[in-house]
This record gives structure tokens, sequence and C-alpha cells, in this order.
């Protein structure tokens, strides 16, 4: 008889540590691949339910559903360009299958650079259509069914504190995410709701490959104390960081994740 209730406790302890998030419902922007789905996985091992977007990779988005399902998480892929079709498609799936919301991570981005002078106004179009205003899209009807003591989490970038030549759109773009932030920080206080930034630095994603093909993954190295890319993992546990309880009285900050690059 002891040793039951000695295993049952035993066992209650550590899913308290380490399944922080359980009954939680997470929804994350571009979770197919990359950061964004080893944001879905870590979340889901915490016990969250998740609701994650994709524009393109279906079948990638499929198999992720299924990899949570087989470690007993629960997962919805959700096929939308949140720049074309908005969030409602998203959030309405959240709401639908779970009732409300307890955590936002808003990952989807785009990369597109060129030197000031030779670049289309394009290029400035593309990143803050989806960099900044689909994050505020998102945000503003999240916010709609975000519940008491939830976490808005945006993924920002080292570029906005380090500058890179032929980036200042898309470095603008996760400069004005951290503003946007330390409001929203403010203005969902009253509901214990926090609001954070995560600036990865170089990791090692199809977006940014650390292979010898990527010319410019060895100047990335080159700039970094620690000399190597980040893992998307790494990124992802800052997040679920900032998701879990522990967290509760981080708001209006920024948490980077680049190895020294910024330092």
């Amino acid at each position: 008889m002891y040793r039951k209730v000695h295993n049952h406790y035993l066992c209650s302890n550590l899913k308290s540590i380490f399944m922080k998030l359980t009954g939680k419902i997470a929804v994350v922007t571009g979770g197919s691949r990359g950061i964004g789905a080893a944001i879905v996985r870590e979340l889901a091992s915490q016990g969250a339910s998740i609701v994650f977007s994709y524009n393109n990779s279906e079948a990638q988005a499929n198999d992720l559903v299924d990899e949570i399902a087989r470690n007993g998480g629960q997962a919805i892929a959700v096929k939308s360009n949140l720049v074309q079709d908005g969030p409602n498609k998203l959030i309405d799936a959240a709401v639908q299958k779970f009732g409300g919301i307890d955590i936002l991570v808003n990952n989807a981005g785009v990369f597109v650079a060129g030197p000031l002078a030779e670049s289309d106004i394009s290029v400035f179009d593309d990143n803050f259509s989806t960099n900044v205003k689909a994050v505020y899209e998102t945000t503003q009807m999240a916010s709609r069914f975000l519940r008491e003591d939830g976490r808005i989490i945006n993924i920002g970038s080292s570029v906005a504190r380090h500058a890179f030549v032929g980036a200042s759109a898309y470095g603008g773009t996760k400069a004005a995410l951290v503003g946007i932030s330390r409001s929203w920080a403010k203005e969902f206080a009253p509901k214990r709701i926090t609001v954070n930034v995560v600036h990865p630095g170089s990791i090692n994603t199809d977006m940014n490959p650390d292979v010898p093909e990527n010319d410019f993954a060895a100047y990335q190295k080159s700039l970094n104390p620690l000399g190597r890319f980040g893992k998307p993992e790494e990124i992802a546990a800052a997040v679920a960081f900032l998701a879990s309880p522990d967290a509760a009285f981080i708001t209006g900050s920024e948490l980077t994740v680049d190895g020294g690059l910024t330092a």
C-alpha cells in the first residue's frame, strides 16, 4: 500500500515539475517547421494542447500532429496565410475546439533583405505585413479569448539590436515588436496576462542552415562568442519558460538567446 501511495505521489510530483502547462491551450503561428515546430513540440511535451498555423508545409504539419499524438499530446494544424487570410481561421479553430486560449506565440515571420538603394518597396511591405501587421491582427483577435494569467510571446530577432547591412526592413520589424510588446504588457496587466519577446540569434533552420553551402553561416558564427549556431530547441525552451507559471512576474521584457552576439 505504501509503495502504491508513494509511487502515486512521486508521479504526481514529477508531473508538476515537468508538465507545467497541463490543461493550457497554446496557439502558435508558423508552427510546422524550424523554430515554430520546436516550440510546438516543447509546449506539447509540457502538457499544453496546441493549435498551430502553417502556410505551405502541409506534409510537415501533418507529421508533427501525428508525432505529438503518438507521444500522448494533442495538436491541430490549420492551413492559413496570416497576411492574406487574416487570423480568423486560426483563432476560430482554437476557440471552437477548446473554448479559449492561454498562450499565444507569434512566431510566423519572413526575412526579406536587400540594399536600400537597390530594393523595391516590396521588401519593406513583405517584412512589415508578416512580421508586424499579422502579429498585431492575430494578437488583437486572440486577446478577446485570452484567459486570465495568459501569455503572449512574440518572436523577435537579435537583428533588432545587432544590425546587418541590407536587413534594415527586417530589423525594423523586430524592433517594432519590442515597442508593441511593451505597450501590450501594460495593457493586459490587469488580467495578469504577460507579454514578452524572445530574440533568437543565428539558429540552424532551413531558413538559415548551418551548412558549407550557406556562405553567410561562417560569417555569423565568427560574430558569435560561442562560435556556433543555436538550435531551435533552445529557442523553444526559452518560450516554454516564459509560458510557464515560473515566469508570472516577467512582462514587458526581452529574452535574448543568441550565444552572446549582442552582449
